[in-house]
């Protein structure tokens, strides 16, 4: 069987090409960032970082967070703290309501909260605006560059939080799951 262009059947979606189409955004970077993203998820799930109830399950990313916040150790990968230095001095915006109206606010950084619970924020904003879209009411990107840097930081953070944990290493490559 002939492997086919994922993205061919989102043409015959009404709509679908403006939809989809951002320029901007590298889409092997952004199918890149997704699989990661996902397979991270899934893999805390599989681990000692699943949470829920009978109707729901989620993976708690805070109890990863605070578990591992101790290995999160940027002084030896330079490319990590190259990342987290862009996500901590120009962190996404997430989507807030303020006066029945839809504004973005930035991502505010409790002092008490380690780093590597927030900068997991951060990856999480990232992918929520993904998923959520309408990031620009007129369509405007004021600096394109940025949704690129944002993507590439959140995947050096998330590959390099792998690491951090056995259980999820082994699960996120393969072995057990």
């Amino acid at each position: 069987m002939e492997a086919s262009d994922p993205s061919a059947h989102l043409a015959s979606l009404p709509g679908a090409e403006s939809m989809f189409y951002a320029p901007q955004i590298d889409r092997n970077l952004l199918l890149d960032f997704l699989m990661v993203f996902s397979r991270f998820e899934y893999s805390l799930k599989r681990g000692e970082f699943l949470e829920g109830n009978e109707k729901r399950a989620w993976p708690n990313w805070d109890k990863f967070g605070a578990a591992n916040h101790e290995r999160f150790d940027t002084t030896e990968n330079v490319a990590l703290k190259d990342a987290v230095d862009l996500l901590c001095r120009k962190p996404p915006k997430k989507q807030v309501i303020k006066d029945k109206q839809l504004e973005w606010e930035d991502v505010a950084h409790n002092p008490k909260e380690p780093q590597f619970l927030y900068v997991l924020r951060l990856v999480r904003t990232i992918r929520n605006n993904l998923f959520h879209g309408g990031k620009f009411r007129d369509g405007s990107i004021d600096d394109p560059a940025r949704d690129h840097q944002l993507l590439q930081s959140a995947l050096t953070v998330l590959r390099a939080s792998v690491s951090f944990d056995s259980e999820i290493s082994d699960v996120f490559g393969g072995a057990n799951g």
